[in-house]
């Protein structure tokens, strides 16, 4: 008969491993910066406790999702890391070595004429065009990735306005990652897309169908359903197109509030007055990154030049430079 010797419990760390429930297990191999929690997304929403806005209120968890550093001299982290990419599009080269980082509660303007590459990059961040060659990087993690957690407003063009679909089925759409697979929404749910609406001016809007909004209801719509994501990474492809005063209006207050959150947004637009003056870094864009930094310096009138050429005229004065020209050139990459 064989002698029973003790062996001391859990000292060796697969046994500790193979001690813990399964949903540990799996919340180990999936921890991230983004998450504070590290249980997965679909089973933090039914078990509850450790999501942003559950006890707490929400700019506290994006604010541990976006900055490092001790409590007293906190330092943001990089959200975004963009690596050498290439992307084609319809068989044509559309994105070429594009290298730039992004910290925490950043707001970054990506500018340049049509074609430039703006739409296609954010489709390459959020996993919708697959890399020719280079990475990207959220929170250190590949963006098609469960744990990756990216709002994403794209052009009006892009989506299916006659799918009978209502304003608030519509931002509800942006909570499938909390809410699971034929699973059914639950209070806290529907309580996030009550907020969202009610963040762009729509609550009153949430039967309509999508297809009866205006322009700039439609975009604001849009931006509820990624604000609905509660992601602390946003991606705005041109809001303001066709939008009215009031609509552009109540997307810039919005933006600021985003602001106060520490929410990190990149935003396409072709106006270089509002990314000059609204962004911390302006990312000049033509098929490849022609520069990127402070507003001051990446729009400069010799990168302007060089991006706009003819297109673009650039009067210097002793207190800057005029822009006149048309910013919706035609013509070049996707």
């Amino acid at each position: 008969m064989k002698e029973n010797i003790p062996v001391p419990a859990m000292t060796c760390p697969a046994a500790r491993r193979r001690a813990q429930p399964f949903w540990a297990r799996c919340a180990g191999r999936r921890s991230s910066p983004l998450s504070p929690n590290p249980l997965p997304g679909w089973l933090r929403s039914r078990r509850g406790g450790g999501e942003v806005g559950e006890g707490r209120p929400e700019a506290e968890g994006l604010q541990r999702a976006t900055l490092v550093g001790t409590s007293s001299y906190p330092v943001p982290c990089e959200v975004l890391r963009v690596e050498n990419l290439t992307v084609a599009y319809n068989g044509r080269m559309a994105l070429r070595d594009v290298t730039f980082t992004v910290l925490g509660g950043e707001r970054v303007a990506v500018v340049g004429p049509n074609g430039a590459g703006k739409s296609t990059l954010f489709k390459a961040i959020v996993g919708l065009l697959p890399p020719e060659s280079g990475r990207v990087e959220v929170f250190g993690c590949k963006p098609h990735q469960e744990r990756v957690s990216i709002g994403y407003v794209p052009q009006r063009e892009d989506v299916d306005l006659t799918f009978p679909v209502t304003v608030g089925d519509a931002v509800m759409m942006g909570r499938v990652a909390h809410i699971g697979w034929l699973r059914r929404p639950s209070r806290r749910d529907r309580e996030a897309v009550r907020r969202a609406l009610e963040q762009v001016g729509l609550a009153e809007l949430a039967n309509r169908p999508l297809g009866e909004l205006s322009g700039g209801q439609v975009q604001r719509a849009f931006i509820a359903r990624a604000l609905a994501q509660e992601a602390p990474l946003l991606l705005m492809d041109e809001p303001f197109a066709g939008v009215d005063a009031a609509s552009e209006e109540a997307i810039l207050g919005l933006l600021d509030r985003l602001r106060e959150q520490r929410v990190t947004v990149l935003l396409a637009t072709h106006d270089l007055q509002m990314a000059a003056e609204w962004s911390d870094r302006v990312l000049l864009l033509n098929g490849e990154v022609i520069a990127y930094g402070p507003p001051g310096d990446a729009l400069c009138p010799a990168t302007l030049r060089r991006v706009y050429g003819g297109q673009l005229t650039v009067w210097e004065h002793e207190r800057g430079a005029i822009l006149l020209g048309d910013g919706h050139c035609s013509g070049g990459r996707p």
